[in-house]
């Protein structure tokens, strides 16, 4: 993208020692781009690529950091680091290791449920949250169903779960022995962070009145990852919290829908423009 330059490298940090596959991006010299406020973005589960067109629809205009999930970069995860509230550590690390100390966050899905551990762990750090298709908390009954199932079902089960229109699944054209392998680890990699208790961390919910930031959620139409009235319940935990819906979008709009999703974001998320 032209004014858009990356660097991607793996950082040190100091918890758990950890290394960390960071790509750094941003607009050299926009008149419009805030040198203050730089944008970190956290993946889902379908891996660092699903993100590319947020980083590159945002990177005209700001410094965006997209950050690798440790077990997402055909490396070894990082011992020790087993649910997303830790990986939450990691990233906080890496921000004052960088010298970040006010930004927005965007995460997707399990990249989603990161940003909210962030966020109730440093509220001030953050100027927006934007979360898309967020995963981590239960809001239902004990008993009740959280989740639908997305581990043993079928590939064409989950499919249908996860997406709207599942041609848009871009594993799909994917069929190397090594995309398959590939793909295989990303499944594991989000079953190790998600699995139990499942997709969600008990505590939170009663933490999420911690962000004080304006939080944008946004959730496609078509999402049937999530049971009837979770999105609604998580907006409802947050002060300025805001749902906007994707219409032909399953649970990933910035897949499915990346210009509108790019377009919220931009009017809700980085304008200062908050929930009325």
């Amino acid at each position: 993208m032209k004014g858009v330059s990356v660097d991607s490298e793996r950082r040190k940090l100091r918890a758990w020692a950890a290394e960390v596959l960071v790509a750094d991006s941003g607009s050299a010299g926009h008149p419009d781009s805030p040198p203050d406020l730089p944008i970190v973005v956290l993946h889902g589960e379908e891996g660092p690529e699903s993100v590319r067109a947020l980083v590159e629809g945002l990177g005209g205009t700001h410094r965006v950091l997209a950050i690798t999930h440790p077990g997402f970069d055909r490396r070894p995860r990082v011992p020790g680091v087993d649910r997303p509230q830790h990986l939450a550590y990691l990233y906080l690390d890496l921000l004052d290791s960088a010298g970040i100390t006010r930004c927005a966050i965007i995460g997707s899905s399990l990249g989603a449920w990161i940003a909210m551990e962030m966020a109730v762990m440093e509220p001030r750090r953050f100027a927006s949250v934007t979360l898309l298709g967020p995963l981590g908390a239960k809001f239902n009954g004990r008993e009740e169903r959280g989740f639908a199932e997305v581990v043993v079902e079928s590939a064409d089960r989950i499919r249908e779960i996860l997406y709207a229109d599942g041609a848009r699944d871009p594993w799909c054209s994917r069929t190397e022995p090594e995309q398959i392998v590939e793909r295989a680890e990303y499944r594991e990699t989000f079953m190790h962070y998600g699995w139990e208790p499942y997709l969600h961390n008990p505590v939170l919910p009663a933490l999420l009145p911690r962000i004080g930031a304006p939080t944008l959620v946004i959730a496609g139409d078509e999402d049937r990852l999530t049971p009837p009235g979770y999105y609604e319940a998580l907006t409802g935990r947050v002060a300025r919290g805001r749902l906007e819906r994707v219409a032909g979008a399953g649970h990933y709009p910035e897949i499915e829908r990346p210009d509108e999703t790019v377009e919220l974001i931009r009017k809700f998320a980085l304008t200062g423009k908050e929930n009325r």
